[in-house]
């Protein structure tokens, strides 16, 4: 029972579990075949479909919701990348996934992303800067949220140190609905004395390696 317990919370099938009873409880329609629709539920959950007009709670509540989001962010854009040069505004960004998840209020997330990872004085920014950024951002939530208590704690902290205060503050949560980078990732970034604009420049470089964002969501 006890590795039922853990098999469960390890992938996240109470989220999809509550779901699913959500959806056949307000049906319009009587759900006669209750086996049909939960293959149905769960096939759109392995191909990614079922984040589409989710919610902002239902798509925060998994990284595997996560990073369908940014698989399905990244192929809504990719059409833009076949303009030569084509760059939007912060604007034009929150539009579009609000037109994607209307019931989903992303502006925050967008603000966090160009104010973090991009060059805050542009008003456009390339399509694929933008993605990498939004990536980061609704990946690694947990994870530079408890960064930044370190980084803007106006302390100076040797490099052992914020990597062992990092290793304490993932063994601390127990609900991590974002993902973790590899201890190799965060040692490569972080350095004695690190800034937080240094941080942030050494984490998007870091994501600017090819297949970065793929790996990422696949290792959920």
């Amino acid at each position: 029972m006890c590795d039922l317990k853990q098999y469960i919370a390890d992938h996240y099938l109470n989220v999809y579990l509550e779901d699913v009873i959500n959806k056949i409880m307000q049906s319009e329609n009587r759900v006669d075949h209750i086996d049909e629709f939960l293959k149905d539920y769960f096939s759109k959950v392995n191909s990614g479909e079922h984040v589409h007009n989710a919610d902002g709670k239902y798509i925060l509540a998994s990284p595997y919701n996560r990073a369908c989001v940014v698989r399905l962010l990244r192929s809504t854009l990719n059409p833009f990348n076949e303009c030569i040069d084509t760059q939007l505004s912060k604007g034009d960004y929150c539009s579009i996934i609000e037109l994607t998840w209307p019931h989903w209020d992303s502006r925050s997330f967008v603000q966090k992303s160009i104010l973090r990872f991009l060059d805050r004085s542009r008003t456009t920014f390339p399509i694929d800067d933008f993605i990498q950024a939004f990536s980061l951002s609704i990946l690694y939530e947990d994870f530079l949220r408890e960064a930044d208590k370190i980084l803007l704690s106006n302390k100076t902290y040797s490099r052992n140190r914020i990597l062992y205060k990092l290793k304490e503050k993932r063994a601390q949560i127990d609900d991590l609905k974002s993902l973790w980078p590899d201890r190799s990732v965060i040692e490569e970034i972080v350095s004695d004395d690190i800034s937080y604009e240094e941080f942030n420049r050494k984490l998007f470089q870091a994501a600017n390696r090819e297949d970065f964002i793929d790996t990422l969501c696949d290792s959920t």
